[in-house]
């Protein structure tokens, strides 16, 4: 399986973008994302592109849905302001990853019954507006301040952040 998935990423290298995007979604969804190396995870988190970036955290997270892994678990945490420490530096996190981070976080922990979880993503449910409330900022003492504020002062991410933490719109 690593053979096919060095395969797709050397081919995919110069075509950044939705398109490889997708493929790693795939991968994720067919289970042979469990396969690539850490160092090709990394590579494509690194990389600052949302799309792959999002592919990436809900491919992991649909590849080991309710098993509640350690390691992936370490690094879709690294794109949920409420699950870094206080004295965080700034990290330069593609704004999309953040949104979905929490229902990347669902996925992982689905049926687990983890209580530190559940009350993570109820909290990012339940926060209050602030600018920095999407990014960890706002009413927790986080310092990830990297965030897109719309002329009219609102973002429009606020409600697919909630979507994705788990609110039900209806």
């Amino acid at each position: 399986m690593c053979s096919v998935i060095r395969f797709a990423y050397n081919k995919a290298k110069t075509n950044e973008g939705p398109e490889q995007a997708g493929m790693i979604l795939g991968f994720g969804l067919n289970g042979i994302l469990s396969s690539m190396p850490p160092t090709l995870r990394h590579e494509h988190l690194a990389k600052e592109n949302s799309y792959t970036s999002m592919a990436m955290l809900l491919g992991l997270s649909a590849n080991l849905v309710g098993t509640g892994d350690i390691s992936t678990w370490k690094v879709i945490s690294l794109h949920i302001g409420a699950m870094l420490p206080s004295c965080t530096t700034e990290l330069e996190i593609p704004r999309l990853a953040t949104l979905v981070a929490p229902c990347a976080l669902g996925l992982l922990f689905l049926g687990t019954h983890n209580s530190h979880i559940a009350k993570v993503l109820l909290g990012e449910i339940s926060k209050r507006y602030s600018p920095l409330s999407v990014f960890g900022g706002g009413n927790s003492n986080n310092s990830i301040t990297n965030v897109n504020v719309e002329p009219n002062g609102v973002t429009g991410d606020r409600e697919s952040h909630s979507l994705c933490s788990g609110k039900n719109s209806y």
